[in-house]
């Protein structure tokens, strides 16, 4: 299982306080566990002023926006908190190894990506590095298959990894009081990026199959690459172009 089972307190780990994809949930994961005690520590020195961190009641320490000393002072913190837990995301092979050389023992790394290099030198010389900063210390989860997939392909294909979805913070939502005026339907949008591993074919598909059980329920997606003709294509195929719009 992952080390959130036991009581020690929990270090986020991650490269920048700017609301992503992941760091946007760090603030609901620790609102949603008021048990557990946490940490963070962002490795780009960056405090900005829509940090994920601002009104969140937890420690932050930075790092430094220039490698040398962001390595020292991630060795320090990890050196300091070593018997603690890591939950660290998306920070490369080369922080992971500094952990490892800090002694953490309890290391969570949450994958939410699928590009690790840009030419062949960097292939060969980062997945030497992700080899040496794996260990059986470190539990490797990943948001998607896609991800899982990737990660096994390029870097490591004999690791266990567990894929664990993004949460959903169901506290955001509520229903509409009962005497809202009736709307014209239910719109559902996506917004991203059209590449693979977004399973945006099957969300046209569900979108096809909510259409036909709600029929003015409409579809609208926001974004742009790779696979925007395709999609359209998918699109016009189901004869969905009246309810379903990129």
């Amino acid at each position: 299982g992952l080390y959130y089972t036991m009581p020690e307190n929990i270090h986020l780990v991650h490269l920048s306080s700017g609301p992503g994809g992941i760091e946007v949930l760090f603030p609901v994961i620790i609102k949603n566990m008021p048990e557990r005690s946490f940490s963070a520590f962002v490795i780009r020195n960056e405090h900005l002023t829509n940090s994920v961190y601002k009104n969140v009641p937890v420690p932050v320490k930075y790092g430094s926006n220039r490698n040398i000393p962001a390595y020292l002072k991630m060795w320090l913190y990890t050196m300091k908190n070593r018997t603690a837990i890591f939950h660290v995301c998306n920070i490369g092979p080369v922080f992971l190894l500094i952990m490892k050389l800090g002694g953490a023992k309890k290391i969570i790394y949450g994958i939410h990506g699928t590009i690790y290099w840009k030419n062949k030198f960097e292939r060969w010389i980062y997945r030497l590095i992700w080899r040496m900063a794996l260990s059986k210390r470190t539990k490797l989860v990943a948001n998607s298959e896609h991800s899982k997939s990737e990660f096994l392909h390029k870097i490591a294909p004999l690791v266990n990894i567990r894929v664990l979805y993004n949460p959903i913070d169901l506290h955001r939502f509520s229903p509409g009081a009962s005497d809202t005026k009736k709307s014209d339907g239910i719109l559902i949008i996506y917004s991203g990026r059209l590449e693979k591993g977004k399973s945006l074919e099957k969300w046209i598909d569900i979108a096809s199959f909510v259409h036909a059980t709600i029929p003015d329920a409409r579809f609208e997606i926001y974004g742009d690459g790779s696979l925007k003709s395709f999609l359209q294509q998918q699109i016009t195929a189901l004869q969905a172009d009246h309810y379903i719009k990129i």
